[in-house]
This record gives C-alpha cells, sequence and structure tokens, in this order.
C-alpha cells in the first residue's frame, strides 16, 4: 500500500468507528433514527469493499470492537 491508500484506509476506518458507535449509542432501544444509521453504515461498509479500501474480516473486526466498547461483551455474548 501506498501511503495515501493507508491515509485513506485510516479515515475510513475512523469514520466507521464513529458510525458504529452512533448506533450503538442507542442500545436495544428501536427508533427510526438508528434504523436509518444501520443502513448508512450498510451502505458505507460496501462502499469501502468495493473500493477495495477495506476487507469484510476488517469490518467484522471494527464491529466486534465498537460492540465490546459499547456494552462490554460481544455480539453473541450480548
Amino acid at each position: 500500500m501506498t501511503l495515501n491508500t493507508d491515509h485513506k484506509k485510516t479515515i475510513f476506518i475512523t469514520e466507521a468507528r464513529s458510525r458504529l458507535k452512533k448506533v450503538y449509542s442507542y442500545g436495544s432501544v428501536k427508533t427510526a433514527r438508528k434504523e436509518e444509521l444501520q443502513h448508512e453504515i450498510h451502505g458505507f461498509f460496501q462502499a469501502g469493499l468495493l473500493l477495495n479500501i477495506i476487507t469484510k474480516q476488517k469490518i467484522d473486526e471494527l464491529i466486534n470492537e465498537e460492540h465490546m466498547n459499547a456494552f462490554g461483551k460481544t455480539k453473541k455474548q450480548r
């Protein structure tokens, strides 16, 4: 990877973490806004995959890490 590609990846991951935190801030409450955010992050991840900025494995890692940070347990445990 070039420096520019690494920088883009870092920016993408930072934004992905921010978006995941917003979704997880709703906890288990179901709202229209939370559903909208979930759709947005799904599209965001799809774009990252399409542009080869991120891998499915890295997406899964980010989701698991942010879920653990938000709830103190894995998605499977929750």
